[in-house]
């Protein structure tokens, strides 16, 4: 694989089955680590899978925003 690969946001938001709006979120919160190439924003392979193994933790987003 090359060291270099990158996903889009998309990719990654389907390969986790969440909202690519989530995957934006976290960027800016910093919880995933991203690039951003000219205007879009690219995810390194290395960091996809990480996210992927260690999920996006979306239950304990839910309940920071309940309360």
């Amino acid at each position: 694989m090359d060291s270099l690969s990158m996903k889009t946001p998309r990719e990654l938001a389907e390969a986790l089955n969440v909202s690519e709006f989530s995957i934006y979120r976290l960027i800016q919160a910093g919880r995933i680590h991203a690039v951003k190439v000219g205007r879009q924003w690219r995810i390194p392979e290395k960091e996809a899978r990480r996210v992927a193994r260690e999920g996006t933790d979306r239950q304990a987003h839910a309940k920071e925003v309940s309360q």
